[in-house]
């Protein structure tokens, strides 16, 4: 194979996609780029490597999100048999920009009905692919949690200026109220 200094990490291209808030899709982007690695079906595909790097980034993502993963795992999702034409182009170029563009180039040689969703699974496919020393499994909540705090806003201060005033205003409010209740 002309990729031995690559590693296949579908959780990084996943996340990419999907962040940390849904779950559900970042569980079946994982799987099903697996799905553009791996030769065979559903089964040889949840116990390849690709697989359990999945199944150590739900865990790690439903962490992350405060979960119990006993408690919320998802269902395995559908996963559809792919052409494996990243893979096929990979161990041509042995560049993965090269193979992605092969790949974007072959989707009329498999018969593929839908060109935008074999654009993606290339593109899904080329994210999945990096170099051993910068992503991997074992990094990934590190780099899950560095997307979730972007992503995290904190409110401006108009906002609780704003908000201090109006409690200010419903707790005179209330007062007066109560006042002319009581007749105090």
């Amino acid at each position: 194979m002309a990729h031995t200094t690559y590693e296949v990490s579908p959780c990084k291209g996943c996340l990419l996609k999907h962040g940390i808030e849904n779950i559900n899709g970042f569980n079946h982007c994982c799987y099903n780029t697996c799905a553009s690695f791996v030769k065979g079906g559903k089964d040889d595909i949840l116990q390849s490597p690709c697989g359990k790097a999945c199944q150590k980034c739900m865990y790690d993502l439903i962490i992350l999100k405060g979960k119990d993963p006993c408690e919320y795992w998802p269902e395995t999702p559908v996963i559809h048999n792919r052409p494996t034409a990243f893979l096929s182009c990979m161990d041509q170029y042995g560049d993965p920009d090269k193979a992605y563009q092969c790949c974007l180039n072959t989707a009329g040689k498999f018969g593929y009905p839908y060109p935008g969703q074999f654009r993606e699974m290339c593109w899904m496919a080329r994210q999945a692919l990096v170099p051993k020393e910068k992503f991997t499994t074992e990094n990934f909540t590190e780099y899950a949690d560095e997307k979730n705090k972007k992503k995290r806003k904190i409110m401006p201060v108009p906002f609780w200026i704003a908000l201090a005033i109006t409690l200010v205003l419903v707790v005179i409010i209330l007062f007066f109220f109560l006042r002319a209740v009581t007749g105090k």
